[in-house]
């Protein structure tokens, strides 16, 4: 019977390779490529304040000072440094680039990038990667597109077109997490700054809403239970959110009610020290900025209960106390979290 099984796991392992390599063949071809080029954009509609995207950034500013490298040579990281090969493929490091020095080097680094990337490419083409370079060259086109010839434009326009039909082809294979709202983020704004694209903005918000309503539980806390989560979450609601304020576009109630929620979730979980809870799977935390960031844009989220999604908080002089009473996520939710979790920091 254990021969059995052996036999059949490798049957199935070689089964799922083939169809992974099958996959990737199919999603490289010309074929498929040309599949994801539905229109030819204009012009731009909506150009969404770099600032915006100022919130998103993990990385220092001179992450890369372009004005010392070849485009050629910025390819050339290392996939095996995964965060870094991610942070210069997202592209978000350009709401902090000096706007007045450098906005021919980064025209020359977008062509580049579409020279050697503008087809699928499976690590340059991850989904959540895909998602923050839509969301980054649409929301810096004051260095990004400003006084570009049309050859430019239009190969830059195709590829946000080409990016954003691959994220909404592809949505649906993620698992519910943060990812899965950062893509549909970028869904939203790629309806929203082209008006030929305007299907894109409605599956966009109706797959928000979906996802609203299968990844959090009724208090707004992701059901993973990750403080983590909760902090990447809020970013990006909260950024679309400003997209349809800036746009002048009705904001949906439902994204309203779920920012107010994980708001709460927020304010529970933020800490004297500017540090996120370390439990469920969570990573170290600084909310500094982002608490600034909030202030400037007049968010203000208050919780005094000290409890929410069964999780207490509980302050005694220098320290602040986090305990987790509840049961585990559902399966499904359950990759990061971690039994029996109890967390305290000094203030």
């Amino acid at each position: 019977m254990h021969r059995l099984k052996s036999i059949k796991l490798y049957f199935f392992s070689i089964l799922k390779l083939f169809f992974l390599s099958f996959r990737n063949f199919y999603l490289s071809s010309n074929f498929y490529n040309k599949k994801l080029v539905t229109i030819i954009p204009e012009r731009i509609f909506y150009n969404p304040s770099s600032y915006l995207t100022t919130s998103l950034i993990t990385t220092s500013t001179d992450f890369y000072n372009i004005k010392n490298n070849s485009p050629k040579s910025l390819w050339e990281t290392n996939i095996n440094d995964k965060q870094k090969f991610e942070n210069l493929h997202s592209f978000l490091w350009l709401a902090v680039l000096d706007r007045k020095n450098n906005k021919i080097a980064t025209k020359d680094i977008i062509k580049s990038w579409t020279d050697n990337f503008f087809n699928y490419e499976s690590k340059t083409w991850e989904m959540e990667t895909t998602a923050k370079r839509i969301i980054a060259w649409s929301s810096n086109t004051d260095i990004t597109l400003e006084n570009s010839d049309k050859a430019y434009r239009e190969k830059f326009y195709v590829s946000i077109i080409k990016q954003s039909n691959f994220l909404i082809k592809n949505l649906k294979n993620l698992f519910y997490d943060p990812s899965k709202i950062i893509c549909c983020s970028a869904i939203i704004l790629s309806g929203m700054i082209f008006k030929e694209n305007n299907s894109n903005y409605k599956i966009g918000i109706r797959e928000l809403e979906r996802i609203i309503k299968n990844y959090f539980d009724k208090d707004g806390f992701p059901r993973s239970k990750n403080p983590e989560e909760v902090f990447i979450c809020i970013k990006y609601l909260i950024l679309i959110r400003e997209w349809f304020r800036e746009a002048q576009k009705d904001i949906p109630d439902f994204l309203n009610e779920i920012i107010q929620k994980c708001g709460k979730c927020y304010a529970m979980l933020s800490c004297a020290n500017k540090q996120f809870p370390l439990f469920n799977g969570a990573t170290e935390i600084n909310h500094k900025n982002y608490d600034i960031f909030l202030k400037t844009l007049k968010y203000k989220f208050i919780n005094t209960n000290h409890e929410i999604a069964e999780i207490f908080k509980i302050k005694k002089k220098n320290f602040e106390f986090f305990i987790d009473f509840g049961n585990p996520p559902p399966n499904n939710f359950a990759i990061c979290y971690k039994d029996g979790c109890l967390s305290f920091d000094i203030i």
